[in-house]
This record gives structure tokens, sequence and C-alpha cells, in this order.
């Protein structure tokens, strides 16, 4: 049996099929946006090793955990 998207049930609306009244209000994307948190992605090892080198050519003392 194969589902599609349609198929799948959003426990966040209500049972009559009515949009919750802030998706009402803001829209259905709008809405939705603003569920989905922002991704953090990693930062790459090269960026982290070049600027803790360029720190270290200023005299600064630069941590590795305080960058990423």
């Amino acid at each position: 049996m194969v589902l599609s998207v349609r198929d799948s049930w959003d426990p966040s609306l209500p049972l009559d099929g009515r949009p919750p009244e802030r998706e009402a209000r803001l829209g259905r994307n709008a809405a939705m946006f603003e569920r989905t948190a922002p991704v953090r992605k990693p930062v790459p090892p090269r960026w982290i090793e070049g600027t803790v080198r360029q720190g270290r050519d200023q005299g600064l003392d630069v941590d590795r955990d305080e960058i990423a």
C-alpha cells in the first residue's frame, strides 16, 4: 500500500478540516513557515582552521570551540 501526502494526517488540524484560527488569519503558507525551525549548518573545519590561523597571526588567543 502506497501512501501519498494527502493520506497523511496532520494532528494540529481540527477534525472538521478547518484550519486553526492563526492559519486562517495568516494563511496556511505563513503559518507553516513559522512552525519550521531554522537549520543551522555545521561550520566546515577548514573555515575554523583559517579563522584560528588569522587570529593567531594578529596576536589573539583564539579558541576553536568559540568559533564553531
